[in-house]
C-alpha cells in the first residue's frame, strides 16, 4: 500500500512472528493482526 497523504502524527506497526511446522491457526491470527492494523485486502 503506498500512501501519499501523510499527515503527522503517524505511526509504524510492526508484527513479528517466528514460522513453525505447526501452522495451526496462522491464517487467522495473520488476518486479526492485518484487521488490528487496518490493512484492507479485499481488492
Amino acid at each position: 500500500m503506498i500512501v501519499t497523504n501523510l499527515n503527522t502524527p503517524y505511526y509504524a506497526v510492526i508484527f513479528t512472528t517466528l514460522l513453525t511446522k505447526n501452522l495451526a491457526d496462522y491464517e487467522k491470527t495473520a488476518d486479526r493482526m492485518e484487521e488490528i492494523n487496518g490493512i484492507n485486502n479485499t481488492n
